[in-house]
């Protein structure tokens, strides 16, 4: 039992010396100004078209029982960023719905136009929806139906075409656009220093 508790003790040590000099090598390779700047720039790449494009590439319609059905008045919310947000008004209170794979408010991807949509605000609507991640820890009301007092005027199947679609423009947006960027700026800064420590 002894020696059983002894190599426990040993390996702790082990384990936590291991630890220290990790995050002493760590300390000591951020302490250059540029090496943050060469880690941190495409980090933000990554974490901020990477991570989400990821998220629409695993994006999949749900199975029945995962569809929440709910009803209220429709209203619509601007943002002169992202087109217009969708939601519904019961008891005094609005939910709000996306239409994207990725993290965003917008409509785009219900195919509908905002003339449409302002002719249904204020009008009894039904929407279909479920919690699709969009990002690490926060999942989005993804709207998969909508129907305006009865009538059909986004389908399952239209939504369904829609994220098989963008999971290829997703692959294609990383691969194409965000590598090419990441290994350009890295190029560009590592000659910078280079330049820099003659």
């Amino acid at each position: 039992m002894k020696k059983m508790c002894d190599k426990n003790v040993a390996s702790s040590v082990v384990g936590m010396t291991l630890v220290v000099r990790f995050f002493r090598w760590l300390k000591a390779f951020f302490s250059d100004p540029w090496r943050r700047v060469l880690v941190l720039f495409p980090l933000g790449i990554i974490l901020y078209t990477s991570v989400p494009a990821y998220y629409a590439w695993v994006a999949e319609m749900p199975k029945e029982e995962e569809i929440h059905y709910t009803q209220g008045e429709l209203v619509l919310r601007k943002n002169n960023k992202k087109g217009i947000q969708l939601g519904l008004k019961r008891n005094n209170e609005v939910e709000y719905f996306s239409c994207e794979e990725i993290l965003n408010v917008g409509h785009w991807g219900c195919d509908v136009n905002d003339d449409l949509l302002h002719d249904w605000s204020g009008k009894q609507a039904e929407i279909g929806w479920f919690y699709q991640p969009a990002y690490f820890f926060y999942s989005q009301r993804r709207l998969v139906q909508l129907k305006v007092e009865g009538d059909e005027k986004v389908s399952l199947e239209t939504v369904a075409k829609r994220i098989s679609s963008a999971r290829k423009v997703a692959v294609s947006n990383v691969v194409m656009i965000d590598f090419p960027i990441i290994i350009f700026v890295l190029f560009l800064m590592r000659k910078f220093i280079y330049i820099k420590e003659k």
